[in-house]
């Protein structure tokens, strides 16, 4: 595709393979059974070097998002993304019917066809409002002068990152970065990346410079910042200060990686590998955080982890998680050829050109 950035392509895949990463250090229990201080050091810096997967998989919303000129809403695109979650969530369901029959109930059949509206997938429910309002934000962001839209991030990052990580409470509804605001700040940033080339003149070498220093500062905080008892506009100096998706240095790193990666320059067999894998990337997170792989197959799953050579543990939770993801992008492929000769595929373009036809008779009535 003429245009398209394979590095960007390549970050989506590497960001979801840090999603779950985390999810394997969290709820898989790895975290919480580290004991000595070598395995909590291990686990506590593979788990901040990849808390910045979700603002990483955001700002590559906007980023690729944005487009000079005037950019037409395809609900096809979201329909296509809808149609995604709806198979792999009825799939599971069925799966999980046959083999642990007592855990499935009649709503969960319900809740595949109803992932936002019963909120099944957290970053699908957020996106969901993004897309409905990224034309707006693309309007405003094509109305800036560059200056203008490079001042704006600054202050977006002091108000948003920097004042709501400090505030006693979530004055502006961020929710640790769990919502769907969070994901329009990103979108934004993403967007005036795109159109300005932000710090893109900065060199890789200090970048991946910054990313290790970020990550060694939150480590170094998540460790030792529990012996300090002072407080920031009457928050505790807690643990958790700076590792949620608001967290300046989080979102520090996430912005360093997407301006690493949309630089590389991809070989033309990796294009192709890139090109089939790329699709599928969301297919991992949505499989691996289903309500009940979440509850049956990674709760405290991975605990056993830690009596495991300390050496072993972050080999064994990114091998697993690089598997994961190449694994759920080969099913998605199967998926892809599925819909394909069902001609589900179709389908949402199809529901888009009905829906952009009614709006043109009413237009035309109303006129």
């Amino acid at each position: 595709m003429k245009g398209r950035n394979y590095g960007i392509d390549l970050l989506r895949l590497v960001s979801m393979t840090y999603v779950i990463m985390l999810h394997v250090l969290g709820q898989g229990g790895v975290l919480a059974a580290a004991t000595t201080g070598v395995q909590k050091c291990m686990v506590w810096f593979l788990e901040v070097f990849a808390f910045c997967a979700v603002d990483c998989f955001a700002l590559i919303s906007g980023y690729v998002g944005f487009r000079d000129g005037k950019v037409k809403l395809k609900l096809a695109n979201y329909l296509t993304i809808w149609f995604q979650v709806v198979f792999y969530t009825l799939l599971i369901t069925v799966v999980f019917q046959i083999v642990l029959p007592d855990a499935v109930h009649w709503l969960d059949y319900v809740k595949a066809f109803l992932p936002v509206t019963m909120s099944t997938y957290w970053y699908f429910t957020a996106y969901t409002g993004l897309f409905f309002v990224a034309p707006i934000i693309n309007a405003a962001v094509q109305g800036l002068e560059e200056t203008q839209a490079k001042r704006i991030v600054i202050v977006l990052f002091a108000v948003f990152s920097i004042y709501a990580t400090l505030v006693p409470k979530d004055v502006f509804a961020l929710k640790d970065g769990y919502s769907f605001v969070w994901l329009i700040l990103m979108y934004f940033i993403g967007a005036v990346m795109k159109k300005t080339g932000m710090l893109s003149g900065v060199s890789c070498r200090a970048e991946i410079i910054g990313v290790l220093l970020l990550c060694l500062i939150g480590v170094v905080w998540r460790l030792y910042s529990g012996i300090i008892s002072a407080q920031v506009f009457g928050k505790p100096v807690g643990t958790e200060l700076l590792l949620n998706y608001v967290s300046p240095t989080v979102l520090i790193a996430a912005v360093i990686h997407l301006l690493l990666f949309k630089r590389i320059e991809v070989s033309p067999g990796m294009k192709k590998a890139i090109s089939f894998a790329a699709p599928g990337a969301f297919a991992a997170y949505i499989i691996n955080t289903n309500p009940f792989i979440w509850e049956y197959c990674m709760k405290s799953r991975f605990e056993a982890l830690v009596n495991y050579p300390t050496y072993l543990m972050p080999v064994i939770v990114i091998g697993f998680s690089v598997i994961f993801v190449l694994l759920s992008v080969t099913m998605d492929g199967m998926r892809r050829w599925i819909f394909h000769i069902l001609r589900i595929e179709r389908l949402p373009a199809f529901i888009d050109d009905r829906i952009h036809s009614l709006f043109a008779h009413i237009h035309l009535a109303s006129s």
